[in-house]
């Protein structure tokens, strides 16, 4: 028989009793840090996405704080986040559930309030609390189940997949490629994920969706409210942006408008991840008409951006090699010509805040001309950046001089002044809209020094038909032939829109342009694509653009000469031009285009892309020619290195 002495079981119990102390200390001090924790998350959920109407949102934070509260946080922790989900689920328009989760916030603590004036409570929620505090408010409800154990009240039910009649309208979902996270709302209740594959019935009304993900560890949101009525089916593209707006930059602006699928409008917006961007890309483009001009452009060009900080620069470079034999320079007698001219540019901005700036400068060179250019352009973040202004200003010096000759020996001067106002309107999800208007202030001869204009008698004139051909024009024209002289100024004005939108996997992007001057000059321009995302490393379009414009004031087919019979001299027009293209014309544009994926990764991402249009311009009032086809195509080969 063990026996042990007095002194010994003393000891013992002396251990056993602290042992249960510490462990006593130690879970008070756990619930207190998981209540400490939890009622932070309500503060901060209440200041930040319940008053910024965040609901959908300030639900799904709340419904994860009360999971991890757990048995840890005391019933008056518990009633705090049942409280504030009552009041998400009023703004939500969902006043049973806010019964509901009233009702299980004061079983967990009877001495349970709603949060000051300051947290934007109204009479409703006043009211709804109040009800919820009578007995009677919910005879049905039954207790938790057990410490920290969410009541049938507060579990979120999703809707049932399964029609109960025909005409009750229904939501149908466009998952975004690359989420394996995705969790989706549907007024507040959590949808499974088969549910996102079928047609999910709804009330007719107002109802609202809330979705969350991540793709390369970047946490994306996003939210949409609809209108459901009888027998329609809805269609949500959920189409997943970042949670916080920070940088965009005018190329992320423009790559976002040319966006097509989820995958691509991540790549356009920042992500705080990534540290600086390259991108480098080499083009190359050909053209040739059956005017017998041919045009090659090599080009290459490259950027270094940084989402984060906000800064970007970029530049480019191309060679443009010409040889024409034209009717226009048949028509002088002269022979075929090759020439060459270099092109480059440079830009860079940054931003401050809502406010970027950007700065371009450009400079090209042939035998016969000379052109450089300077830009700047302010845009501004308004709205949450669903509206985003831009003002811009650019002037450009042009020197016009003839091949072989100096420019100090001979040369005109053209100076062109440029304003553009404009602004990105964020339509929806899917849809971006595009609005700008342009003035043009051009001062200075640009007459083209080798273009010699035929004169005709006035007996003659009138059978000088479109498209004579340049032996019937030098047969009848007169001996005297002026060089060309138009207007020494110009004003032009534009306004444009362009509107995208995508449809899942396919894109619509619609141009219109309107344009007019101080020549009397007029012209539409409507410009077509269509975009489709076959897999995720080919997407193909077609493309088409309709251009009409009517004549200059001062154009004519054919010019009339003759003595003047007070001086005894050869009149000749003081404006003076054969150039078809200020004459009525209609072009017609039409051609596919495709971009194909050749390597990607996180890190480097490359792609090789070729386009090729056919356009057709019908002349209606121009010398030697009716008609003109042009065929233009391009090839480029890009990379994006982070």
């Amino acid at each position: 028989m063990i026996s042990f002495s007095h002194e010994g079981r003393s000891t013992r119990w002396l251990a056993l009793a602290l042992a249960m102390a510490l462990a006593l200390i130690a879970g008070r001090a756990a619930a207190a840090s998981a209540d400490a924790n939890a009622r932070a998350e309500v503060g901060r959920v209440l200041s930040k996405e319940y008053a910024r109407s965040n609901f959908a949102g300030a639900r799904t934070k709340l419904l994860r704080a009360l999971q991890r509260c757990g048995p840890a946080c005391s019933g008056a922790t518990r009633a705090q986040i049942g409280v504030a989900l009552g009041l998400v689920a009023l703004r939500l328009g969902n006043p049973e559930e806010a019964s509901k989760r009233f009702a299980a916030a004061l079983r967990d603590d009877p001495d349970a309030s709603l949060p000051g004036a300051a947290k934007g409570i109204d009479d409703e929620a006043q009211a709804a609390f109040e009800a919820a505090r009578r007995p009677t408010a919910d005879p049905t409800a039954s207790p938790a189940s057990g410490p920290g154990a969410e009541s049938s009240a507060n579990a979120a039910q999703p809707p049932d997949p399964t029609p109960s009649t025909d005409s009750r309208p229904r939501v149908s979902f466009v998952r975004p490629q690359g989420v394996n996270d995705l969790a989706v709302t549907l007024d507040g209740s959590d949808l499974a994920a088969e549910s996102l594959s079928q047609r999910v019935p709804v009330d007719p009304g107002k109802h609202t969706v809330h979705a969350e993900g991540t793709i390369h560890g970047v946490p994306l949101v996003f939210d949409k409210v609809f209108h459901a009525e009888e027998g329609e089916t809805v269609g949500i593209v959920i189409l997943l942006a970042p949670l916080k707006a920070e940088y965009l930059s005018p190329s992320q602006i423009k790559c976002m408008l040319a966006a097509k699928s989820q995958e691509e409008l991540l790549a356009c917006l920042p992500q705080t991840q990534r540290g600086i961007d390259i991108k480098a890309g080499l083009e190359t483009s050909g053209y040739t008409d059956t005017n017998h001009v041919n045009v090659a452009t090599p080009a290459v060009n490259a950027s270094i951006s940084s989402p984060t900080a906000g800064w970007n620069v970029s530049g480019s470079y191309l060679v443009d090699v010409v040889s024409a034999a034209s009717p226009d320079v048949v028509s002088e007698a002269s022979p075929p010509f090759h020439e060459v001219r270099h092109a480059g540019a440079l830009g860079g901005g940054f931003k401050v805040g809502a406010i970027g700036v950007q700065l371009d400068g450009d400079l090209s060179s042939e035998p016969d001309y000379l052109s450089a250019g300077a830009g700047v352009a302010l845009t501004a973040d308004l709205n949450d950046k669903l509206v985003t202004p831009s003002v811009g200003y650019s002037y450009s010096h042009d020197t016009i001089g003839r091949s072989t000759t100096p420019f100090k020996v001979f040369h005109h001067n053209l100076d062109v002044s440029e304003f553009e106002v404009g602004s990105t309107f964020v339509m929806s999800p899917t849809s971006i809209l595009l609005l700008s208007t342009t003035l043009d202030l051009e001062r200075g001869d640009q007459s083209k020094p080798y273009r010699y204009v035929p004169m005709f008698s006035a007996a003659v004139a009138p059978t000088v038909s479109p498209g004579a051909s340049i032996g019937f024009v030098n047969d009848a024209r007169l001996p005297v032939r002026p060089l060309e002289q138009l207007p020494l100024s110009r004003n032009r004005y534009a306004i444009g829109a362009r509107f995208v939108h995508a449809f899942g996997s396919a894109t619509l992007r619609v141009e219109q342009r309107l344009y007019t001057d101080s020549w009397q000059q007029t012209a539409s321009t409507t410009d077509l694509r269509t975009l489709f995302d076959l897999s995720g490393w080919l997407r193909v379009w077609l493309h088409g653009r309709f251009n009409a414009q009517g004549a200059a004031n001062f154009y004519k087919l054919a010019y009339t000469s003759g003595l003047d019979a007070a001086t005894g001299r050869l009149a000749i027009p003081a404006l003076r031009s054969d150039d078809r293209e200020l004459s009525p014309l209609v072009t017609v544009t039409g051609g596919p285009g495709l971009l194909v994926k050749i390597g990607s990764g996180e890190k480097v991402q490359y792609g090789i892309s070729a386009q090729m249009d056919v356009m057709y311009t019908r002349y209606f009032d121009a010398l030697f020619i009716t008609g003109r086809t042009a065929t233009y195509g391009t090839v480029g080969l890009d990379g994006e290195f982070e």
